[in-house]
C-alpha cells in the first residue's frame, strides 16, 4: 500500500511520463508505460511545475499560499486530496 500524503511529505514526479500544455489552462500528461493520458486543469498546472523540484508538500503549500489569495486550511485540504488523486494516478510517489 502507498504511503499516505501528508504535510511533511516528499512528493516527486513518477517516471515515464510526459507532460504538454494545452493553452495556459490545460495540462495533458502521458503515461508512457500504461498508454493513459490524464488532463489537469487550474491551479492543479502550478501545483504539476512546482513538484518537479521534489518539494514537501508543506513547501509546495507555502509556494502556492505566496501565490494565491486563498485560506491556508482549505488550501492544505485542496492540495493534499489533490496529490493523493495523483499518486491513486501513479502520477506522483511519495
Amino acid at each position: 500500500m502507498a504511503e499516505s500524503v501528508t504535510l511533511e511529505s516528499l512528493v516527486v514526479r513518477a517516471q515515464g511520463l510526459a507532460d504538454r500544455p494545452m493553452g495556459e489552462d490545460e495540462l495533458f500528461i502521458l503515461d508512457l508505460v500504461g498508454r493513459v493520458l490524464h488532463r489537469i486543469t487550474g491551479s492543479g498546472i502550478r501545483i504539476w511545475e512546482l513538484i518537479e523540484a521534489g518539494p514537501t508538500v508543506a513547501n509546495l503549500i507555502d509556494q502556492l499560499e505566496a501565490e494565491f489569495d486563498v485560506d491556508r486550511p482549505r488550501l492544505e485540504q485542496d492540495c493534499l486530496n489533490f496529490l493523493t488523486d495523483l499518486q491513486e494516478r501513479g502520477l506522483v510517489l511519495v
